[in-house]
């Protein structure tokens, strides 16, 4: 499945971004390059578990990936909003640029953090811990809550920036609240499930 993403993306860039806007939305979502970004937070995972296990990245190594990840985040964002956004026709090419630079730098962050957290057994507030395990369900909801949410802001006709900005921090309050709702009461019962059934077929 790795593969047939990347082999989309290649045909997609050598067909000139057209492949991608001409395909079905069923075919984009199976082949998204999120595919891949999963897959590179797998592969950290494999680095903390496995061949760092025992000895993790010097603390200068890790700090150093965790300030460039930080920081090549932020200019990848400024180049986007300021220069492709506003300039840019070809937005196959913003898609891509997303991408690579923002996946990049999350990798570099991510990493960067795990390993600082490894060697020196940072002890992180509780509140930050949940929020942690139950991200997937926040990233698997948000979306949809968003959305919902932003047409009622709409809807109710709110115009003012310092409203909207206010509405829209409390939209992404209550989207991240009923994500760790959903992590509570949705996401660890499957799991807890699941892992018992596969457990016990396995013995």
């Amino acid at each position: 499945g790795l593969v047939l993403s990347a082999l989309f993306m290649v045909a997609d860039i050598g067909s000139g971004y057209q492949l991608r806007e001409g395909a079905h939305f069923l075919t984009n979502f199976v082949f998204s390059y999120y595919n891949l970004e999963f897959a590179a937070g797998c592969w950290l995972g494999g680095l903390l578990s496995g061949s760092f296990k025992r000895t993790p990245l010097k603390t200068s190594v890790s700090l150093a990936m965790l300030l460039i990840g930080c920081l090549a985040f932020i200019l990848s964002g400024l180049v986007e909003v300021y220069a492709l956004r506003t300039g840019s026709e070809n937005p196959g090419f913003v898609h891509y640029y997303e991408f690579v630079t923002y996946g990049l730098s999350s990798v570099l962050i991510v990493g960067g953090a795990a390993f600082l957290e490894k060697r020196h057994q940072i002890q992180i507030n509780r509140a930050l811990v949940i929020l942690g395990a139950a991200s997937f369900s926040i990233y698997l909801t948000h979306y949809s809550i968003l959305s919902v949410l932003t047409k009622a802001i709409q809807a109710v006709g709110i115009s003012n920036f310092g409203f909207q900005t206010v509405s829209m921090v409390l939209a992404c309050a209550v989207a991240v609240f009923i994500g760790c709702i959903a992590h509570f009461y949705i996401e660890k019962r499957l799991v807890a499930i699941l892992r018992n059934r596969l457990i016990t077929k396995r013995l």
